[in-house]
């Protein structure tokens, strides 16, 4: 049978459909008859015109049901697996008619929202999707371009996500009307048909307005690695880094890192070595953009100041090396005669990614939590569980602040409040896991797994193991013994 015959099984609004019609040969139109029965109506097609290369059917009906005659007028889309249009009843009421193959709602599972803006033969349309409107259908608002270009709100308007149906009921200067279209599989095109109160009718076809490109953040665009290849002070022009000098600033989410290591011209031995390490907050708005960053570490704390311009994998930054305390901003990339200005030259470099355990160095609190199921109330954390889990080297130290009033229970209890022990990672595993041996205190070793979450770090353990079993997902249950915690950063600065 031809890929563009009717004939077969259907589903449609009107209930099921059943289309008969002869071989298809070229171009040639062919007779369709057929029947259709719901539990509300019931009728058969007196006769119908298919022709296959427009992909229209016009057809005459009988609804047996309320014994009245019509006709309707339909077109195939989709690679066959929709007919649409509009029906008319010889006393002059119309109506919108779909069908579908029955394997249409799931080759269009995927398309489950009209919500957006849209180009239309009829004008731009913009819809809202909105909650579901009793079974299955969505309520839709929204509007088009009208007689004479004017905004016309939806009356009414409903979606069905399995079918892609969109239903839409409209007045305008041609009266009351309706609309009714059928979503394309990949959700970017609507195709139909319309009909007003004064006779007129014709196809609507919409195309999903594509969104405009999102450009990323600088904030986005720094992360990663870069190495510097032209530099300039003290008035001099942009020249080589010397191969000597190795300069590489690293951004890691809002961390940057700017790491300067000098050799001799003739031997490995390192005779310079500056690392600023600290916050990084960028401000695009500003002509030029500026970078700062607040340093922390073992010396007083400061504040670099500069001026950035990033393009593709080209970074320039002219700034002050040495953390001032002056609310100061270069206004031009170039330096002077005594400037304490550099101007570097950066290029994007791959290096290779930090390992979980560089990752989890550093203090981290407790934000949130969850325990038998339940998580733990967010007012509560401060003051209930005020942990901090501290990761150095291979060793990681837990401290607690226990809330006042509970040190005799504790003390009967000999529960500690703070232990150190050393941490073993297996990344390999999914979910990723994490054993941590405190040495003669079992009660307080673990095995667990861990996953890190933007600037989050949660881990999901057992306290107490007696053997080395672990949590297989992110989640606690009634009296399992798990705790489930999620961690953030702390930095700390000296003052």
């Amino acid at each position: 049978m031809s890929d563009r015959s009717i004939a077969g099984e259907w589903e449609s609004d009107w209930g099921k459909v059943t289309l008969e019609h002869g071989a298809i040969q070229g171009h040639s139109p062919v007779t369709v008859t057929g029947q259709w029965k719901s539990p509300q109506a019931s009728g058969f097609i007196k006769r119908g015109v298919y022709t296959p290369n427009a992909g229209t059917l016009l057809l005459g009906y009988y609804d047996q049901t309320a014994d009245v005659s019509g006709s309707a007028d339909m077109e195939l889309l989709y690679d066959g697996k929709v007919l649409t249009g509009v029906w008319e009843s010889e006393s002059g009421i119309v109506g919108g008619w779909t069908l579908w193959r029955n394997d249409w709602t799931t080759a269009n599972s995927s398309a489950r929202s009209v919500a957006g803006e849209w180009d239309s033969d009829h004008g731009q349309v913009a819809i809202e999707q909105g909650k579901a409107a009793g079974g299955k259908l969505i309520s839709v608002t929204g509007s088009y371009e009208g007689p004479a270009k004017k905004r016309v709100p939806f009356r009414s308007a409903t979606f069905d996500p399995p079918t892609g149906i969109l239903k839409i009921q409209t007045e305008d200067e041609g009266g009351i009307g309706f609309a009714q279209l059928v979503l394309s599989p990949d959700g970017n095109r609507l195709i139909g048909a319309w009909a007003n109160e004064q006779g007129q009718r014709g196809t609507w076809k919409m195309t999903r307005r594509a969104p405009a490109a999102v450009v990323p953040a600088d904030e986005q665009l720094l992360q990663g690695a870069w190495k510097a290849v032209l530099v300039a002070e003290s008035g001099s022009k942009l020249e080589k880094v010397p191969a000597e000098l190795n300069i590489i600033f690293r951004f890691d989410d809002d961390r940057g890192v700017l790491h300067i290591v000098g050799k001799e011209p003739l031997g490995n031995k390192i005779v310079l070595e500056q690392k600023i390490d600290g916050l990084v907050h960028l401000n695009s708005g500003k002509n030029p953009k500026q970078i700062t960053i607040t340093t922390f570490g073992e010396k007083k704390p400061g504040v670099l100041r500069g001026i950035y311009r990033l393009d593709k994998d080209r970074l320039e930054i002219c700034a002050d090396t040495t953390p001032t305390t002056k609310y100061e901003y270069p206004t031009e990339f170039k330096t002077a005669a005594g400037s304490p200005l550099r101007h570097w030259v950066f290029e994007r470099v791959e290096m290779n990614a930090r390992s979980d355990e560089q990752l989890l160095q550093g203090k981290w609190k407790v934000v949130a939590g969850e325990v038998d199921g339940s998580k733990l109330m967010e007012r509560f954390i401060p003051t209930q569980m005020n942990i901090t889990l501290t990761f150095t080297g291979d060793k990681a130290e837990l401290k607690w602040i226990p809330p006042k009033g509970i040190e005799k229970l504790l003390e009967e209890l000999k529960s500690k409040t703070d232990w150190q022990g050393a941490f073993h990672l297996n990344s390999a595993n999914n979910p990723k896991r994490i054993t941590v041996f405190v040495p003669n205190d079992n009660s307080n070793s673990m095995t667990g797994i861990y996953k890190f979450e933007g600037k989050r770090l949660i881990l999901c353990y057992r306290s107490n193991p007696q053997k080395l079993e672990y949590p297989t997902a992110f989640a606690t249950k009634a009296d399992d013994g798990l705790m489930l915690l999620e961690f953030e950063r702390i930095v700390e600065s000296s003052k």
